[in-house]
């Protein structure tokens, strides 16, 4: 198996599908930890804060797609209640890339990290 298929990053893994999908994985695998650990203790509410944060991202993966909303209630029933992985459009999400300075600025003007 090669290392992009061992880490699951296979051409189906980019866009809103893949990005969906990766994050569905990741709170189902969080979550099966949190069932697991002791009701109380620490690792228990550290992996509380981690479902929260999964949550949260999901959420804003939903919300920033142009998907029909009862295509995003079926996201949410894939997500909490392991219903069926509904049928989506493999559109790219919104770019959140980092502002990059016009490659015409004198070397000095560079910010050190560009040097």
């Amino acid at each position: 198996m090669s290392r992009p298929e061992a880490t699951g990053m296979t051409a189906e893994r980019h866009g809103l599908r893949g990005e969906l999908l990766a994050a569905t994985a990741g709170y189902r695998h969080i979550h099966e930890e949190h069932r697991r650990a002791r009701p109380g203790g620490r690792t228990h509410r550290r992996l509380e804060a981690q479902l929260e944060a999964l949550s949260a991202n999901f959420e804003r993966l939903l919300a920033d797609s142009s998907l029909e909303e009862t295509i995003r209630a079926e996201w949410r029933r894939h997500l909490y209640h392991g219903g069926p992985e509904p049928d989506t459009p493999t559109a790219e999400p919104p770019s959140h890339a980092a502002h990059r300075p016009p490659g015409n600025r004198e070397r000095g003007s560079a910010p050190l990290w560009q040097r």
